[in-house]
């Protein structure tokens, strides 16, 4: 919420007082490591600097997450999951 500029300051204790669902947790934490490209985790292929074999990574793409391995040159998808999995 700090990085999107929503809440600047943000503190834990002010993510907690504005989630519904468990989900909102799961899906503002891939969105958080897309947007600081952390763990892999990135808004586009494009975005991915000097990729090595075998390499997976993460694209955050509204609610769902594809994930891709570099093979021989390629990003090859290997599947998607949507935030609604972690619906309780």
């Amino acid at each position: 919420m700090d990085q999107s500029g929503r809440k600047p300051n943000c503190t834990p204790e002010d993510i907690l007082d504005v989630v519904v669902e468990h989900v909102q947790l799961v899906s503002w934490n891939f969105t958080c490591l897309a947007h600081l490209k952390e763990q892999n985790f990135y808004l586009s292929l494009d975005e991915v600097e000097n990729p090595k074999e075998g390499m997976t990574v993460y694209i955050r793409i509204g609610r769902q997450l594809d994930t891709y391995i570099y093979r021989k040159g390629e990003w090859v998808p290997a599947g998607s999951l949507s935030d609604d999995l972690y619906k309780g």
